[in-house]
């Protein structure tokens, strides 16, 4: 769960608005904490168990509880950030 919070954190969340500041380092904080994740393998070949635990664990949470805690958020700030794009109309002029 250290993960998560530091994720928010860095990420500038606000759980009163329900809004990350930079959504998209969420999701590419995800994917790349997933990828660290795999040193499980390296872990098991020392017979390091710790390692190993912690892998686990985070392969659990970002398995079963990361959408809900933190990409589901996140994508839904980027889309709405979307919405809110003025439309630039070309000048009369242009035309």
């Amino acid at each position: 769960m250290e993960t998560v919070k530091a994720v928010k954190c860095t990420c500038g969340y606000d759980s009163e608005t329900n809004k990350f500041m930079i959504p998209s380092l969420a999701n590419k904080l995800g994917n790349v904490l997933f990828k660290v994740s795999k040193l499980k393998a390296q872990g098991l070949i020392s017979n390091h168990k710790e390692l190993v635990r912690n892998a686990s664990e985070f392969q659990d949470i970002h398995g079963e509880k990361w959408n809900e805690m933190i990409s589901a958020t996140a994508s839904r700030n980027i889309m709405e950030a979307k919405w809110n794009m003025p439309t630039i109309m070309p000048f009369t002029e242009d035309i």
